[in-house]
């Protein structure tokens, strides 16, 4: 007599068997490498020092370009930017610069010390235009895979910027489509958890979300293990700009008014102010100390007078009535270009961005190969000058 169980057991056979096969085709993802389809990189001999540039385009036909990762030849080398997977330290996966730890000489991880040049310089040349950056992702074997990004970015617009959108999706220029929510791609904080409900930076860890002015130009000291000298404009708080991020995009929402107050909007390189910098450690690979900065009505230094003495050095002389700085401080130091020297302050046209990109299922993806299970995704950065402030595009 036949098992009255034999049907149900084909039917539960048949069902483990189907779900065997739709389980293999569920893929977690990670970032493989910068895909290059879309950039022109420049070619050495490369000389330590000089500035090189990978530039970004619209399309592979490499017909306009609106910005570039740029590089200064030194620890940090040709294209400009890597990927890093299972960090051999931590096992952490980021996009950084590419080249060597400088400490060490071995090849760069997430997980290299303070001041290891981390950061990749993404630099934009038109305001009101979109950088496309383009991802190779291939199959983890593993759990959905969140990745730091350790991104400079560089107004070298020659115009104010207003609003910044980071979003996340597919091809580039006119052929750029947004992911959509629930695609296997997202914006994440570092555990990989989506931010499937809008957040902002002041709600997680600057680490999971922000957008910050360098260091030496705003922050309390004591509040930064990695800082021993407070900022100069603001020493007490951080310069930033505050950010809206959801699972598909991260936008900007205003900028804060220890920088707005002073300079307005976010400055282009060439609008950056002078400033007096002083050697502090005669170390090269260190930077120095900005001390004094320019205006139209002269030098002036923010630096209180303890400050000045707490480095034994001699409190500048100022002219009464309106406090810029004498003639006899600015020769003075003039006369000792070995430890004093006037430069523009570029930092003030560079935004250290703090977010994570998180790969999980790309079957879906309309770049998916399903004959090596592998696809690509596009990072696209875009600037609004002040004079699109109002909407337009």
């Amino acid at each position: 007599m036949r098992d009255k169980n034999v049907k149900n057991k084909a039917s539960n056979c048949g069902l483990a068997l189907l779900g065997l096969s739709l389980s293999m085709n569920v893929l977690s993802g990670h970032i493989e490498q910068w895909n290059g389809a879309n950039i022109l990189v420049d070619t050495g001999p490369f000389i330590a020092e000089e500035t090189y540039a990978s530039s970004i385009y619209t399309d592979s036909n490499l017909t306009t370009s609106y910005g570039a990762v740029i590089w200064v030849e030194s620890d940090v080398v040709s294209p400009g930017m890597s990927v890093v997977f299972d960090d051999d330290v931590n096992g952490s996966n980021c996009l950084m610069t590419a080249g060597v730890n400088p400490f060490d000489l071995t090849t760069k991880q997430c997980s290299d010390p303070f001041q290891s040049s981390k950061r990749f310089k993404l630099a934009t040349t038109q305001t009101g235009t979109a950088v496309d950056l383009v991802y190779d992702v291939t199959d983890s074997a593993g759990n959905a895979a969140a990745h730091r990004v350790f991104q400079k970015y560089l107004n070298v617009t020659g115009k104010q910027i207003s609003d910044i959108t980071i979003q996340l999706g597919f091809g580039t220029g006119n052929n750029f489509t947004a992911v959509r929510p629930a695609q296997g791609l997202g914006f994440s904080d570092s555990e990989g958890n989506l931010w499937v409900g809008a957040v902002s930076n002041g709600e997680t860890t600057s680490i999971n979300l922000d957008a910050l002015f360098p260091f030496g130009l705003f922050g309390d000291a004591d509040t930064d293990p990695n800082h021993d000298v407070d900022g100069y404009f603001d020493s007490t708080n951080r310069a930033r700009f505050d950010l809206l991020a959801t699972e598909t995009s991260i936008k900007t929402t205003g900028i804060s008014d220890n920088y707005k107050s002073v300079f307005g909007d976010f400055l282009s390189k060439s609008q950056s102010i002078r400033g007096f910098f002083w050697d502090s450690d005669d170390d090269d690979s260190t930077d120095p100390l900005l001390i004094a900065h320019e205006t139209n009505e002269g030098w002036f230094t923010l630096r209180p007078d303890q400050w000045w003495l707490d480095y034994n050095l001699p409190i500048p002389e100022v002219n009464p009535g309106d406090n810029t700085l004498t003639d006899n401080t600015l020769n003075g130091w003039a006369s000792n270009p070995d430890d004093y020297n006037i430069d523009f302050i570029e930092d003030l046209a560079n935004l250290n961005f703090n977010y994570h990109i998180t790969v999980g299922d790309f079957t879906s993806w309309p770049s998916y190969d399903s004959n090596d299970d592998s696809a690509q995704f596009t990072l696209r950065v875009s600037s609004i000058s002040v004079i699109f402030k109002d909407g337009f595009d």
